[in-house]
């Protein structure tokens, strides 16, 4: 029994990859776009305001998650602290929140491929939907190997990009920060491209099925200060 959940375990590097596959999925392909038409190309500022908050956020899940290093994430914690009803809604809201964006990540991957091919955009991302609804019934560590191939296909390509970009940059191309925009579409661009940082959710709702969460979970999460004193000292008694 014991070598069998060993093997369902979720390594490292595979848990990474989730976590990247959730910040450069639509957050690139999709909201992006949505947000640069209200921050124009000051959207580096929405980034920034939003990185912030969720830096200090994520400080506190690495806390969390090193104390509970058990499924559920933010649902499990709000459950701790303030009992069943608080955490029922809790996890109602991200309930709707991964099925908006699962639909967001389907819908995206549907019109990169239209682009390409022309076909219809809602029936690939049906398709898209089906088979990872398969694939994650066969089980977590095969979800993982699949998340960690599609991510590393997905960097590769991000870094040919990038140095194509390069190889071909021409000042010409360069965009000006004219036109500063008002301080509430700031904000907007801000809560668009908040999903960009939410690979740390993704991570601890899976910290259960990680290979030694004690030292894993804080590499992946920024770390935290003594986790093992504070697992120990601090732990509440469950709801």
């Amino acid at each position: 029994m014991e070598e069998d959940e060993s093997k369902s375990k979720i390594s490292f590097l595979e848990l990474l990859m989730m976590g990247l596959g959730a910040i450069i999925g639509p957050s690139i392909f999709v909201i992006l776009g949505y947000a640069i038409s209200m921050a124009q190309s000051w959207v580096f500022i929405a980034f920034v305001i939003s990185g912030f908050l969720f830096l200090i956020i994520s400080f506190n899940y690495a806390e969390l998650a090193t104390i509970f290093p058990t499924i559920g994430g933010s649902y499990y914690y709000a459950r701790e602290a303030y009992g069943g009803t608080i955490a029922y809604f809790n996890g109602i809201t991200l309930w709707f929140a991964y099925v908006a964006y699962g639909a967001l990540s389907a819908l995206g991957f549907g019109y990169i491929i239209n682009y390409v091919t022309g076909l219809n955009p809602v029936v690939l991302a049906l398709i898209a939907i089906l088979i990872f609804t398969v694939v994650n019934i066969i089980g977590v560590k095969e979800s993982a190997k699949v998340q960690l191939f599609l991510t590393l296909l997905l960097l590769i390509t991000l870094f040919i990009l990038i140095i194509g970009g390069l190889i071909n940059w021409s000042p010409t191309f360069q965009s000006s920060l004219n036109g500063i925009p008002t301080f509430d579409k700031l904000l907007k661009a801000s809560v668009f491209v908040s999903v960009s940082y939410l690979g740390f959710d993704v991570i601890c709702v899976m910290a259960e099925k990680v290979e030694n969460p004690a030292k894993t979970l804080p590499c992946l999460l920024y770390t935290s200060p003594s986790p093992r004193d504070l697992s120990t000292s601090r732990m509440p008694s469950s709801a």
